[in-house]
């Protein structure tokens, strides 16, 4: 039971931290294409 207990956290901890680190990438792309026309003017 406790094996399956780890081995559950350790996927959803992976799950998180694959969608923390994709969420980021999005966010500064989505920034950066905010901020691309701006320093073309």
């Amino acid at each position: 039971m406790s094996s399956i207990r780890s081995s559950e956290c350790a996927f959803v901890g992976t799950f998180f931290f694959e969608n923390f680190f994709t969420g980021l990438l999005e966010m500064d792309f989505f920034f950066g294409a905010l901020l691309l026309p701006t320093d073309l003017i």
